[in-house]
């Protein structure tokens, strides 16, 4: 019954939830200046708009106007986290069943055991035919994987198109396409029903748990074991500019139906257009919005080729098994000790720089989560220290040792070059002391206002306060320096207007860690400063340089990254510092 129900209960709950904002919305602006008699003023909930005239009173709508908490409190209440679960576990069952009849039909039973250990007694098989029976069995093992990874699409798609595209048009895309929680869920799915098989062969041919080896700093894998791993030596490294249109696969599927992009409509409006339509198509043009008749037909696409082109699920043609790994452990930043020691020793030095006067310099992460990225950093910056300290005392005692043999050399021919002999020593030491005072440990804290209920690691210190709170109790004392440090900030937020407060002069530098300029971290104007999306235009001044900051990417931390949302064609991290001038 529930093979029925599930994708009902679905498809009513997303519907409801859609009407129900629809309702709510004060947006009911004309649409006759467009191409389309009905683009949906929708379609700017994915981005950030700063007219508030596209809010409702209790900011439902349109990016920065969504409440999270409200728009939750409407998908419990039409009922879709439950859906969701349904249609997950009947997806599972279908998968299972075909499990179960496998085994009924291949496994031998107590007879066929019993009769197989005999034979093999009586007659032993030389090594080669063990060989060969041990590789047959593997390739009857790869074959039914494949088989399984089949059966999982085919059941992804069976339960899910019906709900997404009950009449197959066009027009069906807006009761979810633009709904981030549903999407979210969409997406894991969907990689599961691809990945999942070839994931369970990549973990198991780890003799560790991979999240295991996460947690332990001296376990942690390389860049290129982990590359190596889920064998994504090939992607790229270099992140793309995703306001560009360069999505092949998705011309190609427009050319098909007789559509284009925006981007490629050169629209000219009258003088009496109202801005908020100006916005809202240029809104449509940055995110390469595809442009068709409501009434399109999509029934000859794949779901895959559907997800495409609303843009709901961007190029998801191009993930693979490490993107389904991190969506299981909801791993945003997939650390590795290249980038670790890396980022290490890059705070040692600007800790040195700035501890010129002897100030300590308290390195200040906020929304740190389990505290795993302060975790790792603490432990290598003391590695970092400890080889450097007894690099020098080598280096010391080698030049010491060097000077005193000199001293003993065979003639005793003048005291001058037992002098300089001397000498040498004393600026061996001399240098062997700058040596081990060349790094010194700043204070690490880390902070998180446990609003994701996530636990910290074990024998670490998370405090539990908001942004504001860690600053005001860490960055407000005149005689230290500050580093902030953040990792994927929350979307459409932005707390780079408090690291840069007049009053917080401490704050010497912040770093960024995630998507940047035009993704989901922070705000892609009023933290990053993405002219694209100024409401003043290309040339309106970005507002960390307005406050006195000065930007640097940081491009060789950046290489070593490996993120959530990376794909075959474009790194999705970076690593970025604001430094105050």
């Amino acid at each position: 019954q529930n093979k029925v129900f599930a994708p009902f209960l679905l498809r009513s709950g997303l519907n409801a939830r859609y009407q129900v904002l629809k309702k709510l919305s004060q947006v009911e602006r004309s649409r006759n200046n467009f191409i389309n008699a009905e683009i949906p003023a929708f379609v700017s909930q994915q981005h950030a708009l700063d007219d508030k005239s596209y809010f409702n009173e209790d900011g439902f709508l349109f990016d920065n106007g969504v409440n999270e908490s409200k728009d939750a409190t409407l998908c419990m209440l039409t009922l879709l986290p439950f859906s969701q679960r349904l249609i997950s576990i009947e997806i599972d069952d279908d998968l299972y069943k075909m499990i179960k009849l496998r085994r009924q039909l291949l496994e031998p039973s107590f007879l066929d055991i019993w009769a197989e250990k005999l034979w093999s007694r009586l007659f032993p098989a030389d090594k080669a035919t063990s060989d060969e029976n041990e590789i047959l069995k593997n390739s009857r093992r790869t074959k039914f994987a494949s088989l399984l990874q089949k059966k999982r699409m085919e059941s992804f798609e069976k339960y899910i198109r019906p709900v997404l595209l009950p009449n197959e048009k066009w027009s069906d895309r807006h009761t979810w396409a633009f709904n981030h929680r549903f999407v979210m869920w969409l997406r894991k799915e969907y990689l599961m029903a691809k990945f999942s098989q070839e994931l369970a062969r990549i973990v198991h041919s780890n003799t560790l748990s991979v999240t295991e080896k996460m947690m332990d700093f001296e376990k942690l894998d390389c860049f290129d074991e982990v590359q190596k791993s889920f064998g994504i030596q090939s992607w790229s490294r270099v992140k793309q500019d995703t306001t560009k249109d360069d999505n092949a696969m998705k011309k190609k599927i427009l050319e098909s139906l007789n559509g284009r992009m925006y981007s490629d409509i050169d629209f000219v409006f009258d003088e009496n257009e109202l801005d908020e339509n100006l916005q809202l198509f240029k809104l449509l043009q940055l995110n390469n919005t595809a442009c068709l008749p409501e009434n399109t037909n999509l029934s000859d696409l794949s779901l895959e080729e559907v997800f495409e082109l609303t843009g709901s699920i961007q190029d998801i043609s191009q993930y693979g098994s490490f993107n389904l790994f991190c969506e299981m452990y909801n791993i945003f930043e997939f650390w590795n000790k290249q980038y670790i020691d890396a980022l290490a020793k890059y705070l040692l030095e600007r800790t040195k720089k700035y501890e010129e006067n002897d100030e300590e310099t308290i390195i200040l992460e906020v929304g740190a989560g389990n505290g795993l990225l302060s975790h790792h950093l603490e432990k290598s910056m003391e590695k970092i220290i400890s080889n450097s300290s007894s690099n020098s005392n080598h280096v010391s005692k080698g030049n010491s040792i060097v000077a005193t043999l000199s001293s003993k050399s065979k003639n005793k021919k003048s005291r001058q070059r037992n002098k300089s002999q001397k000498k040498v020593q004393i600026k061996a030491d001399s240098d062997g002391n700058k040596e081990k005072s060349r790094f010194r440990m700043p204070k690490i804290v880390c902070t998180d206002n446990g609003s994701w209920k996530i636990k910290p690691l074990p024998n670490t210190v998370v405090e539990k306060m908001s942004v504001n709170e860690a600053l005001e109790k860490y960055a407000s004392v005149s005689e230290k320096n500050v580093i902030i440090l953040c990792s994927w900030m929350l979307k459409d937020e932005d707390w780079t207007e408090e690291f840069r407060r007049d009053d917080k002069t401490m704050i010497k530098e912040y770093i960024l860690i995630g998507e940047a300029d035009d993704g989901c971290c922070g705000h892609n104007w009023f933290t990053w400063g993405n002219q694209k999306y100024s409401s003043s235009g290309g040339d309106a001044v970005p507002p960390y340089v307005e406050d006195g900051f000065r930007r640097f990417d940081l491009d060789h931390l950046s290489k070593l990254q490996l993120s959530r949302y990376d794909t075959k064609l474009s790194r999705s991290s970076s690593t970025i510092s604001f430094r105050r001038s």
